[in-house]
């Protein structure tokens, strides 16, 4: 049984950890596109290791990102503040995985 969770523990430790960033602001720019949304937040910050930190990008693959990109409208026309959460690099820049309205 101690080998069993010796073994358990070791494959948990051996995994590659996701790496994750935060940015948070007022969305300034937003433009859209078939494959991508692109959003500048009034304070953007490097993040990710990605080359570029000029936009952020959402990805709109077919049929998904719709609520995400809702949700990035609605802050931008209303002036409220969001948060990014920020995994990886598409294209060069920070990828959002979730938008948080604040």
């Amino acid at each position: 049984m101690l080998k069993k969770l010796a073994f358990c523990v070791l494959c948990l430790m051996t995994q590659p950890a996701l790496s994750e960033s935060y940015a948070e602001g007022t969305v300034t720019q937003l433009s859209v596109g078939t494959a991508y949304a692109r959003v500048q937040l009034d304070a953007m910050v490097s993040a990710e290791g990605c080359a570029n930190y000029t936009w952020y990008l959402l990805p709109l693959p077919p049929g998904e990102g719709k609520e995400m990109y809702a949700a990035v409208l609605t802050a931008k026309t209303s002036g409220q503040r969001v948060r990014l959460q920020l995994t990886g690099c598409n294209s060069g820049y920070p990828a959002i995985a979730h938008v948080y309205l604040l």
